[in-house]
């Protein structure tokens, strides 16, 4: 992760469409956010966190949804979140990365989300999801949260 958060930072400009983050942690998503804060991400359209990541805690997504509240990720169309068996992160964490996406992503059309914490339903969370896309004054396209 810290070299290809280092050639992003470096390469005069990147092209980079999609991001699929998988086995991460906490320094990874830090080190990710980093590269977002400067602004080396801007033509990123889909995003995707996924397969089991590993001492991943709401630190790092709370670092990562910093990085896209600053700068946002004005051409991010698509959003994945499919995280496994972890028990390391809260809805907490999960809620503030899915604000950002919402905030920061004024062309997302899908948010394919699966909810992390065990000891929320889904049907809570996709409300909650539901919620902060009405405040934005944007819907949702049916099935897109789930």
């Amino acid at each position: 992760m810290v070299v290809l958060a280092g050639g992003l930072r470096e390469a005069p400009r990147t092209m980079l469409r999609e991001l699929n983050l998988g086995d991460v942690g906490d320094g990874g998503m830090t080190t990710m956010a980093s590269v977002i804060d400067q602004g080396r991400m801007g033509q990123i359209r889909e995003i995707e966190l996924s397969y089991i990541i590993y001492n991943m805690t709401d630190k790092g997504l709370i670092a990562f949804a910093q990085a896209i509240d600053a700068r946002g990720l004005r051409k991010v169309k698509e959003v994945d979140i499919h995280i496994w068996e972890t028990v390391t992160y809260t809805a907490l964490g999960f809620g503030a990365l899915t604000l950002a996406f919402v905030n920061g992503c004024p062309e997302i059309g899908k948010m394919n989300l699966k909810c992390p914490d065990r000891g929320q339903s889904s049907g809570l969370l996709n409300t909650m999801i539901q919620g902060m896309l009405r405040a934005a004054e944007r819907a949702a396209k049916p099935g897109c949260v789930r």
